[in-house]
């Protein structure tokens, strides 16, 4: 909570988001940064959480594609030490399977 309440303060001010700064894959800005890794992180370990509970969350179409668009942008440095997995993405798989796989994440596994 303490967290959320932080973010959403420091966003309350519209010119936070504006803010530049030289980030892993380059310059970017605060706001590019929540939209492209924190979104996606919130989203990924949504289904974590779920999984983990027995529950099968299932993406809306948006979120497959946010999450596509962001695993597409980090390329080989999703697979870095410590991040995510390689997974083989069975080749019939549906597509929230495949972009599970992507994130070195078994949806077959509970």
């Amino acid at each position: 909570r303490t967290h959320r309440e932080k973010v959403e303060s420091a966003l309350a001010d519209p010119q936070v988001a504006e803010l530049t700064f030289d980030g892993y894959f380059g310059p970017t800005t605060v706001g590019e940064t929540l939209l492209r890794f924190y979104v996606f992180d919130m989203i990924a370990h949504r289904w974590d959480v779920a999984s983990a509970a027995g529950l099968d969350l299932r993406f809306t179409d948006d979120e497959l594609t946010q999450m596509e668009t962001a695993a597409d942008g980090f390329g080989d440095a999703l697979y870095s030490e410590g991040v995510c997995e390689r997974i083989d993405i069975p080749d019939d798989a549906d597509r929230q399977t495949r972009l599970l796989a992507r994130l070195g994440r078994r949806s077959d596994q509970r």
